[in-house]
C-alpha cells in the first residue's frame, strides 16, 4: 500500500486546473510532486509549464534527498494525412 495524499488549484469560475501535488509515502521514502500548468496562445489550451519533484529517504541510519526541477517550452501541435489506395 502506497499512502497518498494531494491536491489541487481550480479556478472556480472556469474549472481549469492551474496546479497539482501529490504526496506518496512508502515506508521510508516520502515524495512530493507539485505540477504548474500555463495557457499555452499557440495551442489555446493549458500545458504543464513546470514540474518539481522531491524525493526524500528517511532511514533511520542515513538520509537522503533528491530535488529535481523541470520546465517546459515550444509545445508544438503534430500533424499527419493519410492517403488509402
Amino acid at each position: 500500500a502506497v499512502f497518498a495524499k494531494g491536491e489541487m488549484d481550480v479556478d472556480a469560475r472556469t474549472g481549469r486546473i492551474e496546479r497539482t501535488a501529490i504526496e506518496l509515502t512508502l515506508g521510508t521514502v516520502y515524495a512530493k510532486i507539485v505540477t504548474v500548468y500555463r495557457h499555452d496562445p499557440g495551442l489555446d489550451v493549458w500545458v504543464p509549464a513546470s514540474m518539481t519533484e522531491r524525493y526524500d529517504q528517511r532511514a533511520a541510519l542515513r538520509r537522503e534527498a533528491v530535488d529535481v526541477e523541470s520546465t517546459y517550452a515550444n509545445y508544438r501541435r503534430f500533424e499527419t494525412t493519410t492517403r488509402i489506395k
